[in-house]
């Protein structure tokens, strides 16, 4: 019978990163850094119109109910290569990559 520390050493079915491994692995280990890098790509879906003046389209509120990891990190890699195509930019002082809300 599996242990719990053996069973929490692996992901399951909502944490396992799929293809995202390799870019997951390259974020910096100091919560500091880690910190900046987050602040600079989500925001709460609720708090969005308020701080930033942002109208989230209703996919993008739907974005909210991802549960699956990779499916968030999907979700951010197309809308981050959609936004570097389109040339879209935020309102100033809004995050530069702001897509996933939560």
């Amino acid at each position: 019978m599996e242990t719990a520390r053996d069973y929490y050493r692996h992901d399951g079915p909502m944490t396992a990163l799929g293809a995202y491994a390799a870019e997951v692995s390259a974020l910096p280990m100091d919560v500091a850094s880690l910190c900046e890098v987050i602040q600079g790509v989500l925001i709460h879906r609720d708090i969005a119109p308020f701080l930033y003046s942002l109208k989230l389209s209703e996919a993008d509120r739907d974005d909210g109910n991802l549960r699956p990891i990779a499916a968030m990190l999907a979700r951010f890699m197309r809308s981050t290569h959609a936004r570097s195509q389109s040339r879209a930019s935020l309102p100033t002082g809004c995050p530069a990559s702001a897509v996933i809300s939560r």
